[in-house]
């Protein structure tokens, strides 16, 4: 029976980050997929969580959340918030 709180979560590396993500292994669920210019792309099966928004982003500006837009919308909520604050 599937996990309603897991859901697959799609990141595309740049071609400057794309070496450190694909020699090491973030998720047992993981899939990685490279292409030819050079990017990556990362599929995995993960619970949406503080945590996991931290660590893409610990990528940035190296990182593009193609899906779920829900984390997309909130990891960028949390970037602009926080780049408003440094701004105050």
């Amino acid at each position: 029976m599937p996990d309603d709180r897991f859901e697959f979560i799609k990141l595309e590396f740049d071609s400057y980050t794309a070496p450190l993500i694909k020699h090491r292994l973030w998720h047992q669920s993981q899939f990685i997929e490279e292409q030819p210019s050079g990017k990556l792309t990362l599929t995995m099966q993960f619970e949406l969580s503080p945590d996991l928004e931290s660590w893409i982003m610990r990528w940035m500006p190296h990182v593009r959340i193609r899906s779920p837009k829900t984390l997309q919308r909130s990891v960028m909520k949390k970037m602009e918030e926080g780049l408003a604050l440094m701004a105050s």
